[in-house]
């Protein structure tokens, strides 16, 4: 999650920015399950004074993700154990479950998976031929041990971003979302 700052300057693909600010939903929580917490409302949004070289993905509201269906898992995180963040990747995944606050995917055979430095990705679904964005990636699921993460067996839990109060408050900074 990503304090609220006053100015920042942040250096991406398509460029660095300069008095951009940083804030995060104000009912992120934690909630302990028993074995770690979970992380609620874990969604922030990095807000530039100018206008960023990038096409705006569309958010899916039109209809819930589903068990089972194809996924694309996309962020600049690390891809091996020792390996460095920085590029951004992209890979093939299945949505495992779906509830009102969190999509999860599981690490398995040859489908790809969010590692450190993934954090604020997207999990993309197609929906009539686009890419649209379900959920950000959130957090490993606390009940997979440390030296699991990143390795089959991992569970990832993302902020579904269709749940109201998290597209209300993307919406509320960014006005002209497009939603699906």
């Amino acid at each position: 999650c990503i304090e609220q700052a006053a100015s920042l300057e942040i250096d991406t693909p398509w460029g660095t920015y300069s008095g951009v600010e940083a804030v995060s939903h104000p009912g992120y929580s934690v909630a302990d399950n028993g074995s770690g917490g979970v992380l609620f409302n874990d969604v922030a949004l990095i807000l530039a004074n100018e206008p960023m070289n990038v096409a705006p993905t569309p958010i899916l509201l039109s209809r819930s993700a589903q068990v089972g269906e194809e996924a694309i898992v996309a962020g600049f995180g690390i891809t091996e154990p020792e390996g460095e963040a920085g590029t951004i990747n992209a890979g093939r995944a299945s949505v495992r479950n779906v509830t009102p606050n969190h999509l999860f995917i599981e690490y398995k055979d040859d489908e790809s998976h969010p590692c450190p430095g993934d954090s604020g990705g997207p999990l993309l679904l197609n929906q009539g031929g686009w890419w649209v964005i379900a959920g950000v990636v959130s957090q490993s699921d606390p009940t997979v041990a440390p030296e699991n993460m990143c390795k089959p067996g991992d569970v990832t839990l993302y902020t579904n971003t269709q749940n109201p109060s998290v597209f209300d408050f993307i919406q509320a900074y960014v006005p002209s979302v497009n939603a699906w």
